[in-house]
C-alpha cells in the first residue's frame, strides 16, 4: 500500500477546486432553470434541495446568477 502525504497547501488547493466546481454547477443550474421558465422562488427552493444550501446562501447565488 502506498501512502501519500499532502501538504496543507495541497489540501487547500484541492478544497478550492471542489468549491469552485460546485459554484459552477450552481451557476449552470440557475441559468437552466431560468431558460426553462422556472420561477425565481422555485429555482431557489431547488438549489436549497439539490445543493443543500441554506436560504441565505441560495439567495446569494440567485442574486449573483439570475440575470
Amino acid at each position: 500500500m502506498t501512502m501519500a502525504q499532502f501538504s496543507r497547501d495541497d489540501i487547500l488547493i484541492y478544497q478550492g477546486r471542489e468549491e469552485g466546481m460546485e459554484e459552477g454547477e450552481i451557476k449552470g443550474a440557475i441559468r437552466t432553470y431560468k431558460k426553462l421558465g422556472v420561477t425565481m422562488e422555485d429555482a431557489k427552493r431547488y438549489l436549497m434541495d439539490e445543493f443543500y444550501k441554506s436560504e441565505e446562501d441560495a439567495d446569494g447565488f440567485m442574486n449573483k446568477y439570475w440575470e
